[in-house]
């Protein structure tokens, strides 16, 4: 028996859950989502909030992920545990079944992030002053 709450539900009561079973709003396809975690996965991932650089943010996520034992596929599944703020918005935006890869999870960041730095700003002044 498990206790859920004030409800107790015996064990021969819960229902059977499908592998095959998938979400129809994750930004994920069927086939991503449907890939399995690694054995003991446990990254340690560091946050992207869409105020840096997201090519200074993807080498140590790449590596983090890599190094807990992930591939391409878990690359993708795991962005949503380093994304919050305006980046967490943009994943919850995501079209519905519409990543098919890492690749495509890295080129949709980079172009909606990639000038949404506030040290860019400051760049862009100093060279226009040098003018």
């Amino acid at each position: 028996m498990r206790a859920g709450g004030n409800i107790v539900i015996p064990d021969d009561n819960l229902p059977e859950v499908d592998k095959n079973a998938h979400g129809l709003t994750s930004p994920f396809s069927k086939e991503l989502q449907l890939y399995p975690w690694p054995a003991g996965y446990k990254p340690l991932i560091s946050v992207f909030d869409g105020k840096s650089n997201p090519r200074k943010f993807l080498p140590s996520y790449e590596t983090a992920v890599t190094s807990a034992g992930g591939d391409a596929q878990i690359l993708a599944k795991s962005l949503i545990m380093a994304v919050k703020d305006i980046t967490h918005d943009w994943y919850t935006l995501l079209k519905p079944l519409s990543i098919m890869s890492w690749g495509q999870v890295i080129a949709e960041l980079v172009s909606t992030f990639q000038g949404y730095h506030p040290g860019m700003k400051n760049k862009i002044a100093k060279l226009h002053s040098a003018r």
